[in-house]
């Protein structure tokens, strides 16, 4: 499990938690939020304190924005837009894809 400690934590479901830590799986999966070290050793008795390592941080952490990102299905404007040229010319050439951005929705 890793620890991470920050001035705020700001979960999904739940009010910001001042001084929070955030306790993950070694994959970064998200397992618990907890307000104190304590509350970490009742939610897992079987945590030894030589295993705990606690990593501190100055601002927030916002371990909802983990999986806040999307995919989008372009696979039909394949070869319609350039390759090359950045992010800008990316987002310019698929607005002008909008017409068969809404066709396929």
């Amino acid at each position: 499990m890793l620890f991470f400690k920050a001035d705020f934590i700001f979960p999904v479901t739940s009010q910001p938690v001042p001084n929070g830590i955030l306790v993950t799986k070694n994959d970064g999966t998200i397992l618990s939020i907890h307000k104190t070290e304590k509350d970490i050793f009742k939610t897992y008795p079987k945590l030894q304190r030589r295993n705990f390592k606690l990593k501190t941080y100055s601002g927030i952490l916002c371990p909802g924005f983990v999986n806040a990102h999307c995919h989008l299905e372009l696979s039909f404007l394949n070869n319609k837009i350039k390759q090359g040229g950045g992010i800008v010319h990316f987002i310019q050439q698929l607005l002008k894809s909008v017409p068969l951005i809404l066709m396929h929705l």
